[in-house]
């Protein structure tokens, strides 16, 4: 482990062919981020707390399976429905805090279709690793919750 604290930010953009109210719902709903949240495609994503509210958190686990030793929780400081999520994620394991970050979602919906822009403002404790994986994981989550709202709007 690193003593070294490094800052990174980044912004995605994604435009999504489905109205903010269901870009909204799959963020509110925790069996839903299960399914699009994962931050690879070999990794799971469990939910063991869900307080989807401002002051809430949650509390989620992910990781391979039979290995998820990554414990992730978000508190909620801002909830505007199809609007606005801000809130904070602390990724650790075995008890110690790898980072943490402020994530801002911003829903804009046109014509049927939402632009969503997720900024995340990151440290990390334990290296230059960790900042690549959070931004490789972010996008891998967000390219997921796009295939979920076409598999979703089409049933």
């Amino acid at each position: 482990m690193t003593t070294e604290i490094l800052h990174d930010n980044f912004t995605i953009e994604r435009t999504l062919a489905a109205p903010a109210r269901l870009v909204f719902k799959a963020w509110s709903d925790p069996a839903a981020r299960e399914i699009w949240g994962p931050p690879s495609n070999d990794d799971l994503l469990k939910f063991t707390k869900s307080d989807f509210r401002v002051g809430g958190l949650d509390v989620s686990i992910c990781g391979p399976e039979g290995n998820m030793d990554y414990r992730v929780e978000n508190y909620y400081l801002d909830i505007v429905q199809d609007k606005r999520l801000i809130f904070t994620e602390s990724i650790s394991t075995e008890g110690t805090l790898l980072s943490t970050a402020l994530a801002t979602v911003d829903l804009q919906e046109k014509d049927g279709n939402t632009r969503m822009l997720t900024t995340i403002q990151i440290i990390s404790l334990a290296g230059e690793e960790m900042n690549e994986g959070v931004s490789v994981g972010w996008h891998t989550a967000l390219d997921n919750l796009a295939i979920y709202l076409g598999r979703i709007k089409h049933n």
